[in-house]
C-alpha cells in the first residue's frame, strides 16, 4: 500500500456559497439549435434582466422590480417556481389573458423551450426569470421569505 498524497489546496470564492439552501440542482447542457435561436431572438421580450449576485443564479443585492412596470399593466400575478419547459404556465397564460404570469426556472434550455412555445402561441402576459426563486421573491418583489 502506498502512502496517500495530500490533496492540493483548492482556492474558491466563498461568496458563491449561499447561506440558505436552494431547492434545485442547476443542470447544464447544450441547447438545440432552435433553442439557441429562440434565446437569441426573443429572450429580451420574455426574460427579465435581473442583475446576478456572485452565484450564477443569485439575485444581486439592491435589485428591485415592480410587476406593473414589468408587464406594463395592473393585473393579478401568478408565479410558477420550477417551470421546466413551460407546459403548465403557457397553458395558464393562454387561458387567463387577464392575469400576468412569471415563470422561474434555472435551466436555460427549459426557458428557451418556453420562449419557443410562447412565440408560437402569441402569449403577451408571460415573463421568465433565470434565478433562484426565493431570492427573486424576497429581493425583487419584496416578499418576505
Amino acid at each position: 500500500m502506498t502512502e496517500q498524497q495530500p490533496l492540493p489546496y483548492k482556492s474558491f470564492d466563498p461568496t458563491t456559497f449561499r447561506k440558505k439552501p436552494v431547492s434545485f440542482v442547476r443542470r447544464s447542457g447544450r441547447m438545440t439549435p432552435s433553442q439557441e435561436r429562440a434565446w437569441a431572438d426573443h429572450h429580451e421580450k420574455y426574460v427579465l434582466d435581473i442583475a446576478h449576485g456572485p452565484a450564477a443564479t443569485s439575485v444581486a443585492d439592491g435589485e428591485r422590480g415592480d410587476p406593473e412596470q414589468i408587464f406594463g399593466r395592473t393585473a393579478p400575478l401568478v408565479v410558477e417556481v420550477g417551470s421546466g419547459q413551460g407546459h403548465a404556465i403557457l397553458h395558464a397564460s393562454q387561458t387567463r389573458p387577464d392575469t400576468n404570469f412569471l415563470a422561474i426556472e434555472v435551466f436555460r434550455a427549459g426557458l428557451a423551450r418556453t420562449i419557443i412555445r410562447a412565440e408560437v402561441a402569441g402569449v403577451e402576459n408571460l415573463r421568465l426569470a433565470e434565478v433562484n426563486a426565493p431570492e427573486l421573491l424576497e429581493k425583487l418583489y419584496l416578499i418576505p421569505i
